[in-house]
């Protein structure tokens, strides 16, 4: 037989291949549950009780003071208030003093004699019910006026004892009282006007002696009233009362 072949030389390695890329990410994992909540704090100490109070004062200086158990408080010292041997006054100008109702209604106001009246007092629907002026008048509700004079020690002349636009009214009820001495008289005079004429009469009377030389007389001058005391002999004292509807 023929002898073997040589055996063949080994072939060198191949190079690596290059690396793949990477795969995409995986989706996200479900959340967890909630903790449970954590206990209640513990409650707080409890405020001390506050003093007692007392209801407002006037001070001697016009402060409005209010007392407590420990302590004097004290305000408005320019209020106008004064308290003075168990005196309590008031002093300013204008609406000195204002009363409020339910819903805020002024139900009563009193003034100086800035604009004539003293007094008002209203109802519940602010319409005016009573006024008391400067001069002397009631004024009720607007149509009811009152009014009083008196005349001392009056001799010979005409003076006049009261006088009122002819606008408050149509007639006039006078009651009335003369005096000289021990000589006396009371009496009525009853009044009525229109725009333009005046009629009045006296309607009762009851002396003590013999009333001479002084009477009581209504006239009406332009679109005013006027009640006279008429003296034409002796020294007279006057009172009247008037009513005006």
């Amino acid at each position: 037989n023929g002898t073997s072949g040589t055996n063949g030389t080994s072939g060198t390695n191949g190079t690596s291949g290059t690396n793949g890329t990477s795969g995409s990410s995986g989706t996200n994992g479900i959340s967890g549950t909630n903790g449970t909540s954590g206990s209640s704090g513990s409650s707080g100490i409890s405020g001390t009780n506050g003093t007692s109070g007392y209801l407002p004062q006037i001070g001697n200086n016009g402060e409005v003071v209010f007392r407590d158990q420990s302590a004097l408080f004290w305000y408005n010292t320019n209020s106008g208030f004064t308290y003075t041997n168990n005196i309590l006054k008031l002093n300013g100008t204008g609406n000195i003093l204002q009363v409020f109702g339910s819903g805020n209604t002024n139900i009563l106001n009193v003034k100086d004699n800035q604009d004539g009246n003293l007094l008002t007092v209203y109802n519940d629907t602010n319409n005016t019910l009573l006024n008391i002026s400067n001069d002397g008048y009631f004024i009720f509700n607007g149509k009811f006026v009152t009014s009083s004079n008196s005349l001392s020690n009056v001799t010979f002349g005409a003076f006049t004892i009261s006088s009122f636009p002819a606008i408050s009214g149509s007639s006039l009820f006078i009651d009335y009282y003369i005096s000289s001495g021990l000589t006396m008289r009371a009496g009525n005079i009853i009044a009525v006007w229109n725009s333009s004429t005046l009629a009045y009469s006296g309607t009762t009377s009851v002396d003590i002696g013999t009333v001479a030389g002084c009477y009581i007389s209504v006239s009406m001058v332009v679109d005013t009233i006027n009640v006279i005391l008429n003296v034409t002999d002796g020294i007279w004292n006057c009172e009247i009362t008037l009513k005006i509807m």
